[in-house]
């Protein structure tokens, strides 16, 4: 999936669904057993190390064991635009099923363990079971739609909807029991979380601030607690007492 980076100043789309989804719906669990079987040993990386870069022709899909990986491209001015965290149990680099090379980086957050799947045999597996074929069709199908669900939520006005946003979409997206209790231990740095919403580092800081200072949160470094989750989800635009729920286990682009 090509994403233009002519303008260091557009909004992109990150991963910010509104729409609930049951916890491995992304892939019945039959489907993701049988590419799982594929995927080759676990390979293990540290913050700041690489998978891929944009361009790189590397004919693979990965999926996340433990720890996170971001996804990003370089501006025309040489800044960093994120397009999206992967989490554990989630699949990137799906651009590499249509094109020859990936079109964005895969950097590591932290202690990280992936597994890859080599699209030739991805492709091979098509031909023997046509029904993982029409279920990743329907995963590029729902990435599309999220993508327009995520352009309608960066067009808030209001860096404070953008974030309390974020802090739903990371929180509905871990496995519990830190679903249950609310309480998110972000790998990213502010400045990351800036690069991916469109907000400058001292923004992120001050919004986290006001958060903790109005009851919604409690902040420690990079753990965040989250205290008044109807209130982060009116503020986010969700409706009320509905599930922020994303979608563990799909494929990012």
């Amino acid at each position: 999936m090509n994403i233009n980076l002519g303008n260091s100043t557009s909004r992109t789309t990150p991963f910010l669904p509104v729409r609930g989804t049951p916890a491995i719906s992304a892939t019945t669990r039959g489907t993701r057993e049988l590419l799982m079987s594929i995927a080759g040993p676990p390979r293990r990386y540290v913050r700041g190390q690489h998978l891929f870069h944009a361009g790189d022709s590397d004919p693979s899909l990965y999926v996340v064991e433990s720890g996170s990986v971001k996804l990003y491209g370089i501006t025309s001015s040489g800044a960093e635009q994120i397009f999206a965290f992967c989490l554990p149990g989630e699949f990137f680099g799906l651009d590499v099923l249509g094109e020859p090379t990936h079109g964005s980086s895969a950097g590591v957050l932290e202690p990280t363990t992936v597994r890859a799947l080599p699209v030739p045999e991805i492709r091979a597996m098509y031909r023997r079971i046509p029904a993982v074929q029409q279920r990743v069709h329907r995963l590029l199908a729902h990435r599309i739609n999220e993508l327009y669900e995520q352009m309608m939520v960066l067009s808030k006005k209001h860096a404070d909807e953008r974030l309390a946003g974020f802090l739903l979409g990371i929180d509905a997206r871990l496995p519990e029991p830190q679903r249950a209790a609310h309480s998110l231990r972000l790998s990213m740095s502010r400045y990351e979380i800036g690069c991916y919403l469109g907000l400058a580092l001292e923004t992120v800081s001050r919004i986290l601030r006001h958060f903790d200072d109005e009851g919604l949160t409690r902040t420690r470094a990079r753990h965040i607690q989250l205290c008044d989750l109807e209130r982060l989800r009116a503020l986010a635009g969700l409706a009320l007492g509905g599930p922020a729920r994303a979608t563990p286990g799909i494929f990012f682009a």
